[in-house]
């Protein structure tokens, strides 16, 4: 017997949820994204029902992949007669999802059909999985209530030098040394594993991470023989506690040479990501954020 929790059905669960909270938003168009999210969810019912089931039609993987909805459908009748009439009904919604999508962006449905469209999901779900309707909605309000509290789960503050020295002074170092410090705050009652990623397409700055508790000093860049190594980038990974706070702090390297060739974009970009996976399966992500350090001089 499947389950709500399980992975080709959460996914659809996920979008459910996020229809939910768009539904509750002030978007202008907020009925015409969530349709568009239901209707991706009965897409992955569909097709993950082929797959678990694709030995009967004599269908590969790929094959599956490549079937256009109408043909979902047809194929999911095919295989339980008795679900037709639910399945042609996601049919008739999904054509109008084509019109919203292909037809005109300022085209919106209203929003009971949101919710109709909504329910036959769930209950297309619980025909073909035969996984119980409360178990369904239970699962859809916990998704939901994980995507409000992820808004807010994590914060952080960022520690970094505003500006670099003068490439062209004569009293800068050939190589100095600064540091981007990075002070997360886990907001949820839940551990969480942190990573964070920084580098720099420059090539007047490298980054290695570095333990508080650990001497650094420029000899961990400068290999006997050897160039310095200017695209390094790297990653720091370690636990937060529950509405506890952790220090993530990484060491940069800024070299005269180089700064001298860029000196003309006067501010060097550096690139960071933090990821979060609690425990109790919560993930967030920021996305790829800069950071702008300008470089001294007239």
């Amino acid at each position: 017997m499947f389950k709500a929790s399980d992975p080709w059905i959460k996914d659809a669960i996920e979008n459910l949820a996020v229809a939910n909270q768009i539904m509750v938003s002030g978007f202008a168009s907020k009925t015409r994204i969530a349709y568009i999210l239901i209707d991706n969810a009965a897409e992955i019912v569909l097709r993950c029902y082929l797959k678990l089931n694709m030995e009967k039609l004599n269908l590969s993987p790929s094959q599956i992949d490549n079937l256009k909805f109408y043909e979902l459908t047809q194929k999911v009748s095919a295989i339980d007669p008795n679900i037709a009439n639910v399945v042609n009904e996601l049919l008739s919604y999904h054509y109008i999802r084509i019109k919203l999508y292909h037809v005109a962006s300022g085209l919106l449905v209203r929003n009971e059909m949101v919710e109709k469209y909504k329910q036959l999901v769930v209950s297309t779900l619980n025909k073909l999985y035969q996984i119980p309707v409360e178990e369904i909605r239970e699962s859809i309000s916990e998704s939901t209530k994980l995507i409000i509290e992820g808004m807010f789960a994590l914060a952080w503050q960022i520690k970094y030098p505003s500006s670099l020295p003068n490439p062209f002074d004569n009293e800068t170092k050939m190589l100095t040394l600064f540091s981007i410090e990075f002070e997360v705050e886990n907001k949820r009652g839940v551990d969480a594993d942190v990573m964070i990623y920084v580098a720099s397409h420059s090539q007047a700055i490298a980054f290695k991470p570095s333990k508080p508790y650990k001497k650094w000093t420029l000899k961990r860049f400068i290999p006997a023989k050897e160039e310095v190594d200017l695209t390094l980038d790297d990653v720091i990974s370690q636990r937060v506690a529950a509405y506890g706070k952790e220090i993530f702090r990484f060491r940069g390297l800024y070299r005269k040479i180089h700064a001298i060739q860029e000196f003309i974009r006067r501010f060097l970009v550096i690139e960071y990501r933090i990821s979060a996976r609690y425990l109790d399966g919560l993930q967030l992500d920021s996305g790829i954020k800069r950071l702008e350090i300008e470089m001294e001089g007239d």
